[in-house]
């Protein structure tokens, strides 16, 4: 019941990726949390991966930006390397970028957390305060992985 409780305590203060249970490539809608999200995403510098290599098709501007930004590792990086603020907001809404350590860990996301966080051998931003997701979650992670490496 504590653990619950300080667990709370925690997500409450610390901005997470609004929870997202639309598969990539699908135009999400954008709310009042995405733009709190995706706002402290530009001024704190969060990593970002982005998860799909080639979404855009063809030969329009927007896939040469693309190939060039799609190794960014943060916003500013992005728009450095030419991405536009919509190139980057569009990309979010389809799900195509990765916060490896804001990602929420709860069930339905559409990006697993806790493989995300062993894609990219980084700790939860939870982890650095104290606390991620439960014992039970990380421990079935780890069994499916096992299994399936001995199936």
């Amino acid at each position: 019941m504590r653990a619950g409780k300080a667990r709370r305590l925690l997500i409450e203060g610390t901005i997470l990726r609004p929870l997202r249970l639309i598969p990539v490539d699908q135009d999400a809608p954008y709310l009042e949390e995405d733009r709190k999200f995706f706002g402290a995403c530009s001024y704190d510098g969060y990593s970002t991966c982005l998860f799909k290599s080639m979404p855009e098709e063809g030969n329009s501007q927007a896939r040469t930006r693309y190939l060039k930004y799609m190794h960014a590792k943060s916003h500013s990086q992005a728009r450095e390397l030419g991405a536009s603020n919509d190139d980057i907001s569009l990309d979010y809404r389809r799900g195509y970028i990765v916060y490896p350590k804001p990602d929420p860990d709860l069930p339905g996301h559409v990006h697993c957390a806790i493989m995300v966080w062993d894609r990219y051998g980084v700790k939860h931003i939870l982890e650095d305060i104290g606390r991620y997701v439960q014992p039970g979650d990380h421990t079935d992670y780890l069994l499916a992985n096992f299994l399936k490496a001995n199936a």
